[in-house]
């Protein structure tokens, strides 16, 4: 099992902005299956965030976003623990004109931590060798990609696209929608893994990918999308597994 607790704070004494800042701890109290009395695997971790969201302007909005993780892990193939040391972070933008098919840009960079000895950023076998533990880990979710779909662990996340509902004027497809998203990734430590354990090489430029999304809501309780995601290994690939993966899907959604 494990257990979280939280307490966040919202100052809202500024118009259009929310100030807010937050603390989350994570208690690891899973029962190893089968029973490994020779490791521990136990990981227990704080994380402390502040951030801002609002509008700086009628057609911009904005949020930014820093955290940052404190904890102990244990060493792989020991069982001694280690302070973790993390940090991650977001920023993104977006602009809204008031224009006829609601054209929206935005901009996204998003950041987490890594450890240059770690080969898993999730586990602790293959994890941290020696040394505090700088790899963030975390529970939550950030959009990055359909494809690669990494976890933001020793990782740059770079982002833009654009959307719009090109057809809003007719009435049946007056929320009919596409969009298109870039994404380029690098390494935040060339020597540590990330979430797809065959970027092995050490080399920070991991690839990018172009995402291609069409939503579209039909009724008020039915939609229909369908999401395409390409992704372009870089130089953390080696030959041998630096082939382009894609991502398909098609899906509807009733809500009662």
């Amino acid at each position: 099992d494990r257990y979280f607790y939280g307490l966040e704070y919202s100052y809202l004494g500024f118009p259009s902005q929310t100030l807010y800042s937050y603390a989350v701890i994570q208690r690891d109290e899973s029962n190893e299956r089968p029973e490994d009395p020779s490791h521990d695997y136990q990981y227990n971790s704080e994380y402390f965030g502040v951030g801002s969201r609002g509008k700086i302007a009628p057609e911009f909005t904005y949020g930014v976003e820093v955290i940052k993780e404190t904890g102990k892990s244990v060493i792989y193939d020991t069982d001694e623990k280690k302070d973790v040391d993390a940090w991650a972070a977001r920023f993104k933008m977006t602009y809204q004109p008031a224009v006829y098919s609601r054209p929206r840009l935005f901009f996204e960079y998003a950041f987490g931590s890594g450890d240059s000895d770690r080969v898993s950023v999730t586990d602790t076998q293959n994890g941290n060798t020696s040394g505090k533990d700088s790899n963030f880990l975390y529970f939550g979710y950030v959009p990055s990609g359909f494809a690669l779909f990494p976890l933001l662990s020793n990782l740059h996340l770079y982002r833009v696209g654009v959307s719009t509902r090109p057809l809003e004027k007719y009435r049946v497809f007056k929320n009919f929608s596409i969009g298109v998203d870039y994404y380029r990734f690098y390494k935040h430590k060339a020597g540590g893994g990330i979430y797809d354990p065959q970027a092995s090489e050490d080399n920070h430029d991991v690839g990018s990918e172009i995402d291609v999304t069409l939503g579209w809501r039909i009724f008020s309780d039915m939609g229909f999308s369908i999401e395409y995601g390409h992704f372009m290994p870089g130089k953390a690939y080696p030959d041998s597994s630096n082939d382009s993966q894609d991502y398909f899907s098609i899906s509807t959604t009733f809500t009662f």
